[in-house]
């Protein structure tokens, strides 16, 4: 090879490295790289920068918080349900213990299942010694006989209810006898619609009594009259 050739080959050289700088120059001004011209595209600068967007630290960390939070409400949630299933349990069991134990206990004293043995006197089944059962001559009487169910006894407890009552200026007085024996006495006053009582006497002997309800005095002309009730009136038997 000449000389010459070889400043030619140089010469053509330079002039392509010349050439491609200035359409690099050219391409970079204008935004169009180059296919194959790595260097803006792979560069991940701007681009691809993952730090700001893609960072997944804030994001993560705020699912994790929200996540607890949500966590905390359902907790909470939980705990609530509990005290309120507590709440429910504590409730029945001071239902059960106020409401179903002693409360009804005593209510059930008060109508059968109390101490003592409680029978129905007087009843339409009695004996009356008038037709119209309102015994308020003197020695007129409502009388029967029960089965207690007890070997004797020594109290009774009366409870009257009256049907009917038109007393106004006298009371209508009366006496208990339990198989024959007075018992005790007591009075029907103006307007009473009941009357509890209590005797206390000698020991009688049952099982089967007969029990009586007698007037002691007549009422006074034109004061009225009382009578007994057949179906609320009761007595409770105690040995």
């Amino acid at each position: 090879m000449s000389a010459l050739d070889f400043d030619r080959g140089t010469t053509r050289a330079l002039l392509m490295m010349l050439g491609a700088t200035a359409l690099l120059g050219c391409s970079a001004r204008h935004g169009r790289p180059r296919v194959g011209d790595a260097g803006p595209m792979l560069d991940a600068g701007p681009g691809l920068d993952a730090g700001p967007r893609l960072d997944a630290t804030p994001m993560l960390d705020g699912g994790r918080d929200t996540g607890s939070l949500d966590a905390g409400r359902l907790d909470a949630g939980r705990l609530d349900a509990g005290r309120l299933d507590a709440g429910r349990l504590d409730a029945g069991r001071d239902a059960g213990r106020l409401d179903a134990g002693r409360d009804a206990g005593r209510d059930a004293g008060r109508i059968d299942a109390g101490p003592g043995t409680l029978v129905s006197f007087p009843s339409a089944g009695d004996t009356w010694s008038v037709v119209d059962e309102h015994v308020w001559e003197l020695g007129t009487y409502v009388e029967g006989t029960r089965s207690v169910g007890i070997a004797s006894t020594t109290r009774v407890d009366a409870h009257m209810v009256f049907d009917y009552n038109s007393l106004t200026c006298d009371n209508q007085d009366m006496r208990m006898l339990i198989n024959g024996t007075e018992v005790g006495r007591f009075s029907i006053a103006p307007s009473a619609t009941v009357g509890d009582h209590t005797f206390s006497f000698a020991r009688a002997t049952g099982p089967t009594f007969t029990l009586r309800y007698e007037n002691v005095r007549e009422v006074d002309g034109g004061c009225g009259s009382a009578r007994f009730d057949k179906t609320l009136s009761t007595l409770r038997f105690y040995p």
